[in-house]
């Protein structure tokens, strides 16, 4: 401001009219030691500010449902109401009472009896995803998915290298070249580019390498073990659980017969690549 100026004066663009700032709820602003900054933040943050409880109630009920309450999430008002109003309001106000602790609300979600359903269709009434009859099927977002196979194939990223004024892309900013943002995680959908990328890509090939791979080398040099308890320790790397009896027989005569090289390490390393492209890899259900 310059000296003189009237504090939270808004001149309108175009014009020669000036008006005095208000907050959403036509609250004024009063002179104040505090940053125009600070001001916003208070009244954001403010238990009489109803909209942002509930946006980011919403938020988060998304994150963990793959749809919101009101849907689009960022479109909230009388154009757009929520499937459960009652549901909202109540979170919302929980939110305010606990000083907006995320963790509290995280807690209420995560162990609420919608959030713990199958995702199982059990009757046709539970395809309206809006009814939250069931937990939905999710894909995973580019960084998770990109994470998951980090995590799963051991790979630690090194610092991008630069060479000259041009600055390599490490294999996790290739990777999420090749995906968009969704708009809903439900709605999950892969291209073509992208599951060429995620089977043939330089990154795939080599974290799923006989030679290369510290996972498949590990299970396949392992000594005084079975071919059960090596593809066992694939999936638990890939998938979290031990394999079926269904889908273990047809893989154990696999590795033991090598594949189509011979070679049960390469075996191992067909399994663990099929694992990694699984769509039970790529998707939360």
């Amino acid at each position: 401001l310059k000296d003189g100026e009237e504090p939270f004066q808004i001149k309108i663009p175009n014009s020669r009219r000036t008006v005095r700032a208000a907050f959403l709820d036509r609250a004024k602003l009063t002179r104040s030691s505090k940053s125009p900054p600070e001001l916003l933040a208070e009244w954001v943050t403010s238990a009489k500010n109803p909209w942002f409880a509930r946006a980011v109630v919403n938020r988060l009920w998304s994150y963990f449902f793959g749809i919101g309450l009101v849907d689009p999430i960022d479109e909230q008002g009388k154009h757009n109401p929520a499937s459960h109003p009652r549901l909202l309001d109540v979170l919302a106000n929980q939110l305010v009472l606990h000083d907006f602790d995320l963790k509290y609300l995280i807690k209420a979600m995560v162990l609420s009896r919608p959030y713990r359903l199958t995702s199982r269709v059990s009757h046709p009434s539970q395809m309206n995803e809006r009814l939250f009859a069931r937990m939905m099927v999710r894909g995973l977002s580019a960084e998770q998915l990109f994470d998951s196979l980090a995590e799963a194939t051991e790979y630690r990223e090194e610092e991008t290298l630069t060479r000259g004024f041009v600055s390599e892309l490490s294999p996790r900013q290739k990777f999420l070249r090749y995906y968009r943002r969704r708009v809903r995680s439900t709605e999950s959908q892969t291209s073509i580019l992208q599951a060429l990328h995620l089977m043939n890509g330089e990154f795939t090939s080599q974290v799923t390498s006989a030679k290369q791979s510290q996972v498949v080398t590990t299970v396949a040099q392992a000594k005084g073990i079975s071919t059960e308890r090596r593809i066992a320790s694939l999936y638990l790397a890939c998938l979290s659980r031990h394999p079926t009896k269904k889908e273990l027989q047809p893989l154990i005569a696999y590795v033991e017969k090598g594949g189509p090289t011979k070679n049960r390490a390469r075996a191992l390393s067909d399994i663990f690549w099929a694992l990694l492209n699984s769509s039970e890899f790529a998707l939360n259900h």
